[in-house]
């Protein structure tokens, strides 16, 4: 085992993010397994998934309670992805550079959209990705919002 941190703790460092990173004794690549390792509600838990327009035009990763439903609906009415379906796990790993399931809200690719739905905007802490399924991040949302240019939309119910 390595004593060097994991590579999100020196992005954090680097960009200037608050946040805090967990490594549960448990994986956590879905919003069940991070509550269950932590002990908390999937209420407490946010994820961050990654949808790109049918004709792979564009892509836009939302920010979005754990329990909640994307809607694609909205997410096409709020930010203009055509026809969005979420991204492969190879497309995930290749736009954001963390593997599907771990990707974390902030220290993302700067050319990357990120939006959060205003339901999380309403939590004044939540549990994210920490860009892998060992690593966790207990961060503000107004914090996800100002690391990485955020913008509020409703898109999950």
């Amino acid at each position: 085992m390595s004593d060097s941190p994991p590579p999100i703790d020196a992005l954090l460092r680097e960009r200037g993010i608050a946040a805090t990173s967990i490594r549960p004794s448990l994986p956590t690549p879905t919003v069940a397994a991070a509550a269950q390792a932590l002990g908390v509600p999937e209420s407490a838990i946010v994820k961050s998934v990654l949808f790109e327009s049918r004709d792979g035009g564009r892509m836009v990763l939302v920010v979005a309670r754990g329990g909640s439903r994307i809607s694609p609906a909205r997410l096409e009415a709020e930010c203009g992805l055509t026809r969005p379906r979420v991204a492969s796990p190879e497309t995930v790993r290749r736009a954001t550079g963390y593997p599907a399931g771990g990707v974390p809200p902030v220290a993302l690719p700067e050319s990357l959209e990120v939006v959060i739905d205003r339901a999380v905007l309403d939590m004044p802490e939540v549990i994210a990705g920490g860009g892998d399924e060992h690593t966790l991040l207990r961060l503000a949302p107004t914090e996800i919002v100002r690391a990485s240019n955020a913008r509020p939309v409703s898109v999950a119910g």
